[in-house]
């Protein structure tokens, strides 16, 4: 049978023409620094930091998705899907890294943000980092190679979600709490949409600028992506990243522990309390049955607990049958550096259903006792960010 124009798919119609024309890949470059320690591995991971072009490629999906939540017609057709190749292709090439050693104190200032990365060591009581990382200050190239199949409007999508992740994400683990911010510092050609911010009210009305032209979801969204529950807040600037990341360490550190004194607060009250009351009566009360996780579960899972006066462990963990799982947290931290040398740090809150089908959330002990319970609210986040509003942060959205 012969293909003509009537019989021809438009998908198929486009791709033909495309190379009747001569089309040539595109290639786009961005130079890019880390502004906070990135913790990224390879096949050895213990041993050697190491930047993945697959890690990248995920992560960029990740916030098209959140961008563009209705368009997974266009997302199979840019990152790929079974059976189908993605036309995209990352490259990250090395231009001057600084790797960090494991059982270095350095960041000991970002211990409860880089919690699991950075452990404190009994014998040099000091917290010292458990792997590897690239020190802020490391730079390397992240090339975009289109083929002719890319259509122009998803090639801008394609940028346009590497933008989110550039001024409200991150690189590595802990991603989510600081760890593995960047700025651009050049792109080879050059585009329309700006990754140059000047100073913080720059980034926030370009910020503000592109958050408004997202179509966002009505409702609960069943992923994480922008919707008319989302909010977006910046933070003053400040001298660096480091200062920034540091100051997000003392007060999320703040916000969600249980003491008696603790610098960012005279003395713990509200959620710490109630969760670490709820908690602590499940352990020693076994009449007690909670109905309902600690508010701050809804941070991310698992959320662990010790009790210093019975020396107890309670655990709250996201099960899938017997198996222990994960939930991401719905709040995003993220270090941003502008052109004049100072940073500051924005928080992006993306509610979705917290409990994916056919997980459960678990409360249990040392001692044996488990019981499920429904998850916590986002009441805990809200409060969060409407307590940094009233220290002075800027609602973006």
């Amino acid at each position: 049978m012969w293909l003509t124009p009537s019989n021809a798919s438009p998908k198929l119609c486009r791709i033909i023409l495309k190379y009747l024309r001569g089309s040539q890949m595109e290639k786009i470059s961005f130079e890019i620094e880390l502004v906070t320690p990135m913790f990224m591995g390879g096949a050895d991971p213990q041993n050697q930091p190491e930047l993945r072009a697959a890690s990248l490629k995920g992560l960029l999906r990740f916030w098209f998705r959140a961008i563009y939540p209705n368009e997974g017609e266009a997302e199979q057709e840019v990152f790929g899907a079974m059976g189908m190749r993605s036309p995209l292709k990352l490259t990250v090439e090395p231009v001057n890294l600084r790797p960090g050693q494991a059982r270095s104190p350095n960041l000991r200032n970002y211990n409860y943000l880089g919690y699991g990365l950075i452990s404190h060591d009994r014998q040099s009581r000091q917290f010292l980092t458990v792997r590897p990382y690239l020190e802020p200050g490391s730079t390397f190239r992240v090339t975009f190679t289109f083929s002719p199949l890319v259509k122009d409007e998803d090639k801008e999508k394609v940028i346009r979600s590497f933008w989110a992740l550039a001024m409200l994400g991150g690189l590595g683990a802990r991603s989510r709490r600081g760890f593995g911010a960047f700025y651009v510092k050049s792109v080879t050609p050059s585009l329309q949409l700006s990754f140059t911010m000047a100073d913080e009210k720059d980034y926030e009305k370009k910020l503000q600028s592109f958050i408004q032209n997202i179509s966002k979801v009505s409702g609960l969204p069943e992923y994480s992506c922008f919707s008319d529950q989302s909010r977006v807040i910046c933070g003053p600037a400040l001298k660096g990243g480091g200062t920034v990341l540091a100051g997000f360490n003392e007060v999320l550190q703040g916000f969600r522990s249980y003491y008696e004194k603790f610098p960012s607060r005279k003395k713990t009250s509200g959620i710490p309390k109630q969760d670490h009351d709820l908690m602590y009566m499940f352990m020693t009360n076994s009449r007690f049955t909670p109905s309902q996780a600690p508010a701050r579960a809804i941070f991310g899972l698992p959320h662990n607990y010790y009790f210093r006066t019975t020396k107890q462990k309670g655990f709250v963990d996201l099960m899938e049958g017997t198996t222990k799982g994960r939930r991401a947290s719905p709040l995003f931290i993220h270090i941003q550096r502008m052109t004049n040398g100072k940073a500051c740090g924005v928080v992006t809150f993306l509610p979705a259903r917290f409990l994916p089908p056919g997980r459960r959330i678990i409360l249990s002990d040392e001692r044996g006792r488990s019981v499920e319970v429904n998850p916590p609210g986002y009441q805990a986040i809200i409060d969060f960010i409407n307590d940094m509003l009233k220290k002075g942060a800027v609602g973006i959205l």
